[in-house]
């Protein structure tokens, strides 16, 4: 279709974490190296998330035990994800200005949509998690009538994840970063004991430096 290295970076993220959730996902982060023929030079973008605001070193301190943090505190881990906003500084400075956005998605969505096989690892990585889905607030939509892993081979769709893509392509950072949907990620870090706020969210900024070689 015309489009760049960066356009394909962003369409083989966006695909990855609806086929493989576990390793990516738009509560996640993202990092990128770029080179520019052209000038030779290569630059970096740093798309990780900040800690909450209202985090303090005592806090994570006090719910630290032989070196891990308590159960009831794993919360205060959570981080404002990086990933999306990182996507769009990717498809704007390093992008071929061919593709919109969504496009860009499209193949994501479609996998979102129509779905695509479950790997032998996400069948693994599922079956371990299964105790922590039972657990956690609508955790069991992503078992089989609410109880059983898929097994591999299995075909998943996620058509909520592809109603997002299609709001982050239509709407920008801001269908992740405001609203509705950040308003979920708040109460679901508060629900684990974190502090992330929506300023904390609608605040979010990317950096992009000169790499490191």
């Amino acid at each position: 279709r015309g489009g760049s290295a960066g356009d394909a970076a962003v369409a083989m993220a966006a695909v990855l974490q609806v086929v493989s959730p576990i390793g990516s996902g738009v509560g996640g982060d993202c990092f990128g190296i770029f080179y520019d023929a052209s000038t030779g030079t290569t630059r970096c973008l740093d798309g990780s998330g900040r800690s909450p605001a209202a985090l303090t070193k005592e806090q994570l301190m006090s719910a630290e035990t032989d070196g891990f943090i308590k159960a009831d505190s794993r919360g205060l881990l959570a981080t404002v994800p990086g990933a999306v906003k990182a996507w769009f500084e990717t498809v704007e400075h390093f992008g071929s200005g061919k593709l919109s956005m969504s496009e860009i998605l499209e193949p994501a969505v479609r996998f979102a949509e129509e779905g695509f096989p479950l790997s032998l690892p996400g069948a693994f990585f599922w079956e371990r998690a299964k105790p922590k889905l039972l657990r956690m607030h609508g955790g069991r939509a992503y078992l089989i009538d609410g109880e059983t892993v898929p097994s591999p081979g299995h075909i998943l769709s996620n058509v909520p994840m592809a109603g997002l893509l299609k709001r982050i392509a239509n709407e920008g950072p801001s269908a992740l970063y405001a609203g509705p949907v950040a308003q979920t990620i708040v109460e679901a870090v508060a629900e684990v004991g974190g502090l992330m706020t929506l300023n904390d969210l609608r605040n979010h900024l990317e950096s992009s430096e000169p790499a490191i070689l």
